[in-house]
């Protein structure tokens, strides 16, 4: 089921992972084993779409922006359990910054069974300020693999 793209209201794993569209929804939730992911962004600039650059960051396993070029998805494998922000910003053809950049708040949760201080982490983590969703829109793909 790798780059599986869910539709909302889909079933995945015997659970919807979608309930809404992620352009209406700033967060998801994973389980451990669906923890290899993609996920598709568009910037709105319809004046010379093919010339629209990205820049992506995952809060809490990328140090520094990532440059995607015109690559309009990111894909991430065997995550560890945590709460992490998928930060997504573009460049349109001028060269000049879109707005604000998108915020997708992802958590991976523990398998059942782990140890009692990674639930504790988990919730230190879970209570970290999240960004609200701004003007570059997800396209409303995710890809999950399980």
């Amino acid at each position: 089921m790798f780059n599986r793209a869910l539709s909302v209201g889909e079933k995945l794993n015997g659970r919807v992972l979608l309930s809404q569209s992620i352009t209406q929804s700033p967060e998801i939730t994973l389980k451990h084993r669906e923890n290899v992911f993609s996920v598709s962004f568009a910037a709105l600039n319809y004046f010379h779409p093919e010339r629209n650059r990205y820049l992506y960051k995952l809060e809490g396993f990328n140090k520094d922006w990532v440059p995607a070029g015109a690559t309009r998805k990111v894909t991430y494998t065997n995550l560890d359990p945590g709460v992490y922000t998928l930060l997504v910003k573009a460049i349109d053809s001028d060269g000049d910054w879109t707005g604000q950049e998108q915020a997708l708040r992802i958590t991976v949760q523990p398998r059942s069974g782990a140890p009692r201080w990674h639930s504790a982490c988990m919730h230190c983590w879970s209570s970290a300020p999240c960004y609200s969703p701004a003007a570059l829109p997800w396209t409303g793909n995710a890809c999950v693999s399980a």
